[in-house]
């Protein structure tokens, strides 16, 4: 679990990429940033806005018309990729699609030949 200082937020590891390669979290933000709100609109058949924000603690991505703060927060710890939802994840469409093209984004990023295992809770 991580606890934000600012905001008063719980995150629930939903998945830990263990790899043979150290990623870098900037390079994934860019990913992000550049494929994500495409491949969610074109998924859910609508437009809804993303914020994708990169912080020290990591990768932030949210969907603001409906949620005050960020649904999943991904950080890169090494050699390894931790993807973690926020307390306020509600497991409907949009979050199920989402949730989706994140996966389908960190797998594509670090290469199928890089990932030792992935760990789910």
């Amino acid at each position: 679990m991580y606890v934000i200082e600012h905001i008063p937020v719980i995150c629930i590891i939903m998945k830990t990429y263990k790899t043979s390669v150290y990623p870098s979290q900037h390079e994934l933000f860019e990913l992000f940033k550049e494929h994500v709100p495409e491949r969610f609109s074109d998924k859910i058949k609508k437009e809804l806005q993303l914020t994708i924000t990169e912080t020290a603690e990591g990768i932030e991505i949210g969907i603001p018309e409906f949620y005050e703060t960020y649904l999943y927060k991904i950080k890169v710890v090494g050699s390894e990729v931790h993807a973690a939802k926020s307390e306020h994840y509600i497991d409907d469409v949009n979050n199920l699609a989402l949730e989706d093209i994140i996966d389908e984004t960190i797998v594509d990023y670090l290469g199928v030949n890089h990932i030792e295992t992935i760990l789910q809770p």
